[in-house]
């Protein structure tokens, strides 16, 4: 069951043929999912560049679970890759500028 108190996690795909999402929250052992959707492609939309198609697949989910996100917080798990990403480069730049002290 969804706490309306905690935040949300989204993950969405896309493919030729259709979109899905996950939508998942922390309740403290780990991302769990709440609930699943998918939906099939028209033949319009199968033809959508990629970052379309994933664009799709955010409004479906908020579409659909509308009555979990609005006004909640959410986040969407290619948004937690880039700052797990952030996170990595400001840890080599802390190893380069170790090296360059320990260098003279």
């Amino acid at each position: 069951m969804a706490d309306p108190h905690r935040p949300f996690e989204l993950i969405t795909d896309a493919s030729d043929l259709a979109v899905g999402t996950v939508l998942l929250q922390d309740f403290g052992d780990g991302l769990q999912p709440i609930a699943y959707e998918s939906r099939k492609l028209n033949l319009a939309k199968r033809n959508y560049p990629v970052h379309d198609k994933e664009l799709l697949a955010i409004v479906h989910a908020f579409k659909v679970w509308r009555c979990y996100l609005t006004g909640a917080d959410v986040t969407r798990e290619r948004e937690r890759e880039r700052e797990r990403e952030r996170e990595r480069e400001r840890e080599r730049e802390r190893e380069r500028e170790r090296e360059r002290e320990s260098i003279g």
